[in-house]
């Protein structure tokens, strides 16, 4: 191969890998943004007033989680998670529903592997609360 191929190829390869960089950076800082949101976070569900509570959780603009749920005399009668960001194969938002229904509380374990994505889950949840049910 010609020298000004392999500058090509090692430019383009510098260039994707600092996209990469850029982009773990971003979800990192969005995990910790998150993760102080949530910090010492415990909902109480049997306290919340009825109605449908919906709440969002982004970072820069870029929605990482939506949720919505519906409380009912102090119990969880339905929820949906409509958007929930995270590391590919994880199975965070498997992990996260399945806690949910087992327990019928939004009060959850964080996913093995993907804290930050169930601190997603769990910040669109606060947001959800602090907004209250809609009217």
């Amino acid at each position: 191969m010609s020298n000004t191929i392999l500058k090509v190829i090692a430019a383009i390869s510098g260039i994707a890998l600092l996209i990469i960089l850029v982009i773990f950076l971003l979800f990192y800082l969005a995990g910790r943004k998150a993760e102080n949101f949530v910090d010492g976070f415990q909902p109480d569900i049997s306290r919340l007033e009825d109605g449908r509570y919906q709440g969002n959780f982004a970072f820069f603009g870029n929605t990482k989680a939506e949720i919505s749920f519906e409380i009912m005399q102090g119990k969880l009668v339905e929820y949906e998670i409509t958007k929930l960001t995270g590391t590919p194969g994880y199975g965070a938002d498997y992990a996260v529903k399945t806690q949910i229904n087992a327990r019928k509380d939004l009060n959850f374990d964080a996913a093995t592997g993907a804290t930050i994505t169930s601190n997603f889950a769990k910040a669109a949840i606060r947001d959800a609360i602090e907004k209250g049910p809609r009217r």
